[in-house]
């Protein structure tokens, strides 16, 4: 994995408010140079392969007419430009082939982009992109771009080629396809990818030499993200390419925060009712056996007056980790409000379900959780139910009935009705 960021200016004001920008992303190491020789000095001794990018100023003391890019450009390293010339940027990024971008220092609002870019490029390794071209030399043309700016590129030469691609990788995010292919064309490609995966789940961009004018919109109009002609200019490319990737990630993002407690990260009460509905269903369907429990913090109230909500906040982590770390694989563990959280899970048997909640009664009770320098012991009261019910709502009522139990028996105990 790439961990690595050069910054080389030498302005050290620069080099201050590129920190302050990068700083606030911060999962990779970077490091500030202001010239040439210390430039050279590095590389010749560092692995260079863990750089996501390089960020270089054009003039320096000792290499005032862009030196500092020759010598990055050999290390294959991807290049951003700081400068204060736009067309001097313009001319060098067609000269040298890893330079990915260019940025006008000049302006303090771009050094925030410049931080954006580095935090793509380290996502970017994570990322995984199909090109899919019947010529082999076009194919490897795209995967080198590609390469530059840290994705995971796969290959194929047709349709159906790709498609078993697509199976194989369920983790893929983009497929750049074009149009005239042997076996299954670009069209009949992308109508299988969108009977199966919708627009933010894998984004597709056609790409086609095609002098048709309606080439792009055929594409777009049967559920193409975008369009790119042949053959592409290496900014447009990387442009379209990441600004496609950029929105799978913030569909992504809206998502978790959608379904996801802030706090604790586990799913919320929203998701758990969607997810927990279709479980529900398959379980009485195959006559499998499901419990269903609600989960409570004793007297935390009383953790909240003498800790603090800070306190609190770290007992409800605490909490969700170690009874996650008791429920079996495939088990809907969720925040359903407050310090109340919920459990929904496929068992052996009734039996087998009061064994799993008493470990995790046991488990919460013998966690020591630390907060600020004090231990804070917690216990829990637990009610869980197997049986079905007329449906989910009526489980997690049942479920809710025997936590009441629980509390009127003494806290820090397992309930059943």
């Amino acid at each position: 994995m790439k961990k690595k960021v050069l910054v080389v200016e030498d302005s050290v004001t620069i080099q201050k408010l590129i920190d302050m920008y990068i700083g606030y992303f911060a999962p990779y190491e970077t490091i500030y140079l202001s010239s040439l020789a210390e430039t050279e000095s590095l590389l010749e001794q560092d692995n260079v392969t863990e750089y996501i990018c390089a960020i270089l100023d054009l003039t320096l003391p000792d290499s005032a007419h862009g030196e500092i890019l020759d010598l990055v450009n050999t290390y294959n390293i991807p290049i951003i430009i700081l400068t204060a010339s736009m067309e001097r940027a313009i001319n060098i990024t067609i000269e040298f082939s890893h330079v990915i971008d260019y940025v006008q220092k000049r302006n303090i609002h771009e050094l925030e982009h410049v931080a954006l870019k580095v935090k793509e490029l380290y996502l970017n390794q994570f990322t995984k992109v199909l090109v899919v071209d019947d010529s082999k030399s076009f194919v490897s043309h795209i995967k080198r771009m590609l390469d530059k700016i840290n994705l995971e590129v796969l290959t194929a030469y047709d349709g159906v080629q790709a498609w078993q691609c697509i199976k194989e990788n369920p983790d893929l995010s983009l497929v750049i396809t074009d149009l005239n292919m042997p076996n299954m064309n670009g069209l009949e490609l992308l109508e299988k990818i969108r009977q199966k995966y919708k627009r933010d789940e894998i984004s597709v961009v056609g790409i086609s030499a095609e002098s048709e004018k309606d080439t792009a919109m055929k594409f777009l109009k049967n559920g193409a993200n975008d369009f790119i002609s042949k053959p592409p200019m290496m900014e447009e490319l990387y442009c379209r390419v990441q600004n496609t990737i950029n929105e799978l990630r913030y569909i992504d993002t809206i998502k978790q925060l959608a379904t996801t407690d802030h706090l604790t990260k586990l799913i919320n009460r929203r998701e758990f009712m969607v997810k927990g509905k279709t479980l529900y269903e398959e379980s009485v369907k195959n006559n499998k056996v499901i419990a269903v429990a609600m989960i409570d913090a004793d007297n935390f109230k009383g953790v909240n007056d003498h800790f603090g909500h800070d306190g609190g906040d770290v007992v409800l982590v605490k909490l969700a980790n170690v009874i996650q770390s008791c429920l079996p694989e495939g088990a809907l563990f969720a925040r359903y409000g407050g310090d109340e959280m919920v459990c929904m899970a496929q068992v052996e048997s009734r039996e087998f379900a009061e064994k799993m909640f008493e470990r995790v009664r046991r488990s919460v009770q013998d966690a020591d959780i630390n907060f600020k320098m004090k231990l804070i012991n917690v216990t829990v009261s637990i009610g869980f139910t197997t049986g079905y019910g007329d449906r989910l709502e009526s489980m997690i009522t049942n479920a809710d009935r025997a936590l009441y139990a629980a509390k009127e028996n003494g806290r820090n105990c397992v309930m059943v009705v």
